[in-house]
């Protein structure tokens, strides 16, 4: 991507739009509280998006959807609903596709080939609902790639660590984990060495899976990692690596203890060493 190549970027000072910030504090605290009181709560999250689309511009509709994804699992009208977060994603695409008309006919026709592969080769097994949200999935990425300038990629980055970090914050509360369970479709337990099941409880943040969850971490700190070496934050890309790196280790997950050592060469010798580039 050009607009992360450019060293000088950094100079500048890095501020998120207010009406943003508000916007996804006061939709957090409400899919939040929610899961405690009554899930109706997430009504004013989704209408507050809705809102977003007549205030905000193309790249800050995105900049909001990125800060939403941590809590897409809770972000519903019951445990069993489908997610609020789905249909804020299809609402955007199709407000921003009317609206920037960004996206190519080619990037339009691959999208459909795509679909059009999956239905072919898992007609008797297919889940049309579950494919037609991978293709939103795509718009999402080219649009995405289309509309994002330098600012708005770490607005967004920057916005989805904070998210991230008070979504792991949350669940390790073993009180609101209670209420977050029910969202879930299974629990995760350490398993020992011994191959023996313990009590310790695999945090999976929302996501109800421990190895998602890791992934999304680890994503989340390479993507710091590129800010930080073309300095477009400072001393915050620390802030956020002190919650996010003890935190995904409460996922027991092996994958996140290798991805970890690799990511901490990364960033010993690619990053804090840039002269090893």
């Amino acid at each position: 991507m050009d607009y992360v190549l450019n060293r000088n970027y950094g100079n500048s000072i890095f501020r998120c739009s207010k009406k943003v910030v508000w916007i996804l504090a006061i939709s957090l605290l409400c899919i939040a509280v929610g899961v405690v009181t009554t899930p109706y709560l997430s009504l004013i999250a989704f209408f507050l998006f809705g809102f977003s689309l007549l205030v905000l511009q193309p790249e800050d509709i995105l900049v909001l959807l990125f800060g939403l994804l941590p809590f897409a699992n809770i972000f519903k009208l019951s445990p069993t609903s489908m997610s609020c977060f789905t249909l804020c994603e299809i609402i955007a695409v199709i407000w921003l596709l009317l609206s920037c008309k960004k996206i190519k006919v080619s990037q339009f026709v691959v999208i459909l080939c795509l679909v059009a592969y999956m239905l072919i080769f898992s007609f008797e097994n297919s889940n049309v609902f579950t494919i037609f949200k991978l293709c939103i999935n795509c718009f999402i990425i080219v649009i995405s790639v289309s509309t994002f300038t330098k600012e708005g990629f770490t607005k967004s980055i920057r916005l989805l660590a904070i998210s991230t970090i008070v979504m792991m914050i949350l669940s390790s509360n073993v009180r609101y984990l209670e209420y977050v369970e029910k969202y879930f479709t299974d629990l995760d337990y350490y398993v020992d060495s011994t191959g023996s099941m313990t009590d310790t409880l695999r945090i999976s943040g929302f996501f109800g899976d421990p190895n998602y969850c890791a992934v999304l971490i680890i994503l989340v700190l390479s993507a710091l990692c590129i800010l930080y070496y073309y300095k477009s934050i400072g001393v915050e890309f620390w802030i956020y690596v002190l919650f996010l790196a003890p935190l995904g280790f409460l996922t027991y997950s092996k994958s996140y203890f290798l991805c970890m050592i690799i990511w901490a060469v990364a960033l010993i010798f690619f990053v804090l060493l840039p002269k090893h580039k």
